[in-house]
Order: structure tokens, then C-alpha cells, then sequence
């Protein structure tokens, strides 16, 4: 109960009020009327006195205010405890003094041996302190090394993190520098440009004459060398009075082409430097330039188109055809039901000779050799859409030499193993006639060109069989090679006759090939251009 106040005491219970060690505050009253003047101590004596005093009085104490407090049975109970405790401490204590003395003994005894323990314990905590002072010693080296170790990587690393990105600010400075660097280099191009007056520009500045000539709008050096030497002969020439302005035309420019080495390989490049002449020549006497395509020879040149029910497509190649300055054109126009012959009428002003029967493959190909007298025929079929720019290939090598220039379909076939039978066929005739150099390409493709010279070494019927034509050539040492390459296999119409696998255009073409082996061999030996050299047949009587 120490350390609160009290007010009123009761049977085992009190008010709290006064300090610590008070009872109750002065002038509170006491079971049987006495009122206290002073502090008193809580003694055990006085704890049991009042329990007594609280018991008589029937469990209520009186206090300065006259007001009572009842005190519980359990309250009761526990004072009484309480009061009997204390008289078991008082007696003994008074009657236990040998216990005292005893107990003082045992005291001495314990304090004896606690000594010793104690000696004992400083002499294990010494030890664990050694052993303690010696592991912390331990571990703070270690702690340290490894602290000097992580220092020397954090500065390695440190310096590595700077050392790269020294480096990376150097090539950013390094790419910013280019960068700027292209940048002006790309203005000073610009303003140059800006600035000179030529075939780069796309301005409609005037570049010579009152006439107001202006500068082309391609800017390839073939065409600008091309636009110069039409502006020259523009300003020279007149073609005015020719009855075929296009031809003649095509005359001037062959000069050109020839002193400037433009007609040969690249034929891109030839295309582009006739083209830049057309527009020059035409710019230089303020007309509006056609859309022509001149040939790469001064030569005669006819082309030749075989047409059976192919009103779809022969308009547009005959405005192709119109576009290049041909001395003669034949379409033959065989077994069409369709308006293929009107057609070619409101296209060109070609010979047009129609057939209401069917004639056959490549008949129709003779048919237009037969009336041609140019230097150069060009054979073409009306299914198979080319520009003009394309055929050039076939008539320039012509002209520098080639008897027979044909078609390069290689680049367009499949591997081997997926290639058809006619595929295999022309492989074949080209390797037995000692030419498999030409691989698949053929006379029966098209398009193809024949100089003069090859035409009157094979002769027209050889035509309506080109298999036989091309190992007519090959034996009589015509010069053969592919020119152009027009990818015909995709662009070649599909039709009943020439679908699947085994078709009548197959079959025919085939047997083809067939009789050109029979011809070969009938020139060249059963055994075509595969000697036998290993047997000695003679022996035996065989033919040596």
C-alpha cells in the first residue's frame, strides 16, 4: 500500500490520502471514536489494530467528513491474511534468535565460497575477454582489409566509370561534330546548286538562248550529256521536212551515241542519254518533246509480232512499238475471233496480214521474215507486254556483231529438280550442240533478234521450227548469245492448250527439239558434239 494517500480506513481496506508511510491525514477518525492528530507509521501492529478495530466496528471506519465506506468481505479477508502474516514475522524474529546466529553463519560461509566462485568467475571472464578481445581484434583486421579491398575496387571502378564516360562524351562530341559537319556540307551542296544553273536543277531558269530552254528534271549523267547534245543539234537542225521525222531524228542522235560511246552495255545508260536528247532537241526549239526511244543503230530495223485473239494486250505494245523509230513493222493476225485486227489498225500504221485460220506457232514469224528487207528483224508475240526501253538490248548487239541475240529467261527458272520437261529439253539440245553456256535460252522464246546474215544462213522455213533454226546456227558458227532478259515465263497468257503438266504447247515444243537433235546429227554425227575417245571400235569392227 506505500506510496499513495488515504482518507478513510476500513476493514482490511484504506482511502487513499496521505504521502507514503501515512495511514490517513490528521483529524480523521478511528474505529471506536479516536481521531488522529498526527502521521502515523504503517506498521504491522498498527495494520493488525486496525484490522481488529475495523472488524469490531462492523467493517466501517469514520472519517474527518462522517461519511463511511462499506468494506467487502474479500477486502475483510485479505487484511486478515495480511495481519496474521505479520504475527508469524513477529514471532519469529523473537523467537528465532539461534536462527539469527545460524543464519549469520551461513552468511559467512556463503560469502567465503562466493569469493572463491567469485575468484573463479573473474578468472573465466578474463579469459573470455582475452578470447573476445582477440576475436574483435581479428575481425576488424579482416573488416579493415576487406575495407581497403572494397576501396581499391570502388576506385577502379570509379576510374573506370570515368574513363568511360570521357570516352562516351568524346564520341558524342565526336558524333555531334559529324553530324554538323554533314549538315553544312549538305547546305553548301545545296546553295552550289542553287547557284550554278544546269541539267541539276529543277527550277524553270532558262539556260541558253532568247528561247527560254529549260533544264531537265532528271539528273543521271547520261541524261544531262544526252539534253547537252540535243540542245546543240536543237539549235542547228531542222527535221521539220523529213517524211519520217523520228528516223531522222534517230540519224543525228547515232553520231552522238557513237562518238560518246553511249549505244553498248549499260543499256540503262543508253536509254537515258537518247531520252536526254529527245527533250533537249525539243526544249531547244520550245516543242513539246515526244515520247520517243531511239534505237542504238543507224541501221534498218523491222519488227515482226505474231497475234492470235489477243485484243487485251496488243494495243499497248503496239504504243510501245510506236515509240521506237522502226523502218518496218508486220503484225500477223491469225485465227482470231476477236477484235485483235481492229486493234492493231487504230494503233499503228503497221502492215497488218490477217488469217481468219489458225497458222500455227512461229508460222506466223516466217510469214513476216518473208516480207521484211531490214538489216535487223525483231520477233516479238502479241501476249507477252514489253516496253521499248527493254528491246533495245535485243537491236544494239545486233549491230555491234551478234547473228542471233536471245532472250535470258535463266534468272527466272526454278532449280532443276522443279523445272518442266520443255525446260529440260532446251537445256539438253544446247548442251548436245556444245553450247550449254546458253543454258534454257532459245529461239522459241521470245523476244529474239536475227541479223540479215543469220536469216539468209537458215532460211525462212528453219523459222517455223526454232530448234532447228538455232542448231542450224550453232552449226553453221553463228555468233549467238542472250542480250536482253524479260522475265516471259510470267507474263506469257494462260491458255488451254499451254496449262498443266503435259499440254499440247508442251508436247509440240518438244517434239520440236526432237527434230533439231535429228538435224544436229545429221550434220554433226549420231553423237552430236560427245566424242568418243576412250574406245577403240576399229578392233572390233565397228564404224572408228
Amino acid at each position: 500500500m506505500q506510496g499513495h494517500r488515504f482518507r478513510r480506513l476500513a476493514a482490511g481496506g484504506l482511502k487513499r490520502s496521505g504521502s507514503v508511510g501515512s495511514i490517513a491525514a490528521p483529524g480523521s477518525r478511528v474505529p471506536g471514536g479516536a481521531r488522529l492528530r498526527k502521521k502515523t507509521s504503517v506498521t504491522g501492529a498498527n495494520l493488525a489494530a486496525a484490522a481488529e478495530a475495523g472488524a469490531a466496528g462492523g467493517g466501517f471506519a469514520k472519517t474527518g467528513r462522517g461519511s463511511a465506506a462499506r468494506v467487502s468481505a474479500k477486502t475483510a479477508s485479505a487484511a486478515a491474511a495480511g495481519v496474521s502474516a505479520v504475527r508469524g514475522k513477529a514471532v519469529k524474529i523473537g523467537a528465532g534468535k539461534m536462527g539469527a546466529v545460524k543464519n549469520a553463519a551461513s552468511r559467512v560461509r556463503a560469502v567465503r565460497s562466493g569469493a572463491g566462485g567469485t575468484a573463479a568467475h573473474a578468472r573465466v571472464r578474463a579469459g573470455v575477454m582475452r578470447t573476445g578481445i582477440a576475436k574483435v581484434a581479428a575481425s576488424r583486421t579482416a573488416a579493415f582489409r576487406a575495407g581497403v579491398r572494397g576501396a581499391r575496387s570502388k576506385s577502379a571502378k570509379a576510374r573506370n566509370v570515368k574513363a568511360g564516360a570521357v570516352r562516351t562524351g568524346a564520341a558524342g562530341r565526336a558524333g555531334k561534330a559529324g553530324g554538323a559537319l554533314r549538315t553544312a556540307a549538305r547546305t553548301q551542296k545545296a546553295a552550289r546548286l542553287r547557284q550554278r544553273p544546269g541539267p541539276l536543277l529543277r527550277s524553270r531558269r532558262a539556260v541558253r538562248g532568247r528561247r527560254g530552254a529549260l533544264t531537265p528534271k532528271i539528273s543521271t549523267a547520261a541524261y544531262q550529256a544526252g539534253w547537252r547534245a540535243g540542245l546543240e543539234d536543237g539549235a542547228r537542225i531542222s527535221i521539220e521536212q523529213e517524211p519520217y521525222q523520228k528516223k531522222a531524228l534517230n540519224r543525228h542522235w547515232m553520231q552522238h551515241a557513237q562518238a560518246k560511246t553511249f549505244a553498248g552495255a549499260p543499256w540503262g545508260r543508253f536509254s537515258e542519254a537518247s531520252k536526254g536528247y529527245v527533250h533537249g532537241f525539243f526544249r531547244a526549239k520550245s516543242q513539246h518533246a515526244h515520247d520517243w526511244v531511239l534505237l542504238p543503230t543507224a541501221k534498218s530495223v523491222a519488227a515482226i509480232v505474231s497475234v492470235r485473239n489477243e485484243e487485251s494486250t496488243i494495243g499497248p505494245i503496239m504504243h510501245q512499238l510506236n515509240r521506237l523509230p522502226f523502218d518496218e513493222v508486220y503484225v500477223i493476225v491469225n485465227g482470231s475471233v476477236d477484235h485483235s485486227f481492229q486493234r492493231v489498225r487504230e494503233r499503228s500504221h503497221a502492215v497488218v496480214l490477217s488469217f481468219p485460220e489458225p497458222l500455227g506457232h512461229d508460222v506466223g514469224r516466217a510469214l513476216g521474215a518473208k516480207l521484211a528487207s531490214a538489216d535487223i528483224l525483231l520477233f516479238l508475240d502479241g501476249d507477252i507486254m514489253v516496253t521499248a526501253e527493254e528491246l533495245l538490248p535485243f537491236i544494239g548487239m545486233i549491230d555491234q556483231g551478234l547473228d542471233v541475240a536471245l532472250n535470258d529467261i535463266t534468272p527466272y527458272m526454278h532449280s532443276f529438280a522443279k523445272q518442266d520437261q520443255v525446260t529440260h529439253m532446251k537445256q539438253f539440245l544446247n548442251a548436245s550442240l556444245g553450247r550449254s553456256d546458253l543454258g534454257a535460252n532459245s529461239l522459241t522464246a521470245v523476244p529474239h533478234a536475227l541479223s540479215r546474215k543469220a536469216l539468209d544462213v537458215l532460211g525462212i522455213p528453219a523459222l517455223m521450227v526454232p530448234p532447228k533454226a538455232q542448231a542450224l546456227a550453232v552449226h553453221h558458227h553463228l555468233n549467238i548469245k542472250a542480250s536482253g532478259s524479260i522475265n516471259v515465263i510470267r507474263s506469257n497468257k494462260r491458255r488451254t492448250e499451254n496449262t498443266g503438266r503435259t499440254n499440247q504447247v508442251a508436247d509440240l515444243i518438244i517434239g520440236d527439239h526432237v527434230e533439231a537433235l535429228k538435224l544436229a546429227g545429221d550434220l554433226s554425227g549420231e553423237r552430236l558434239s560427245f566424242r568418243d575417245e576412250m574406245r577403240k571400235r576399229t578392233l572390233a569392227g565397228g564404224a572408228g
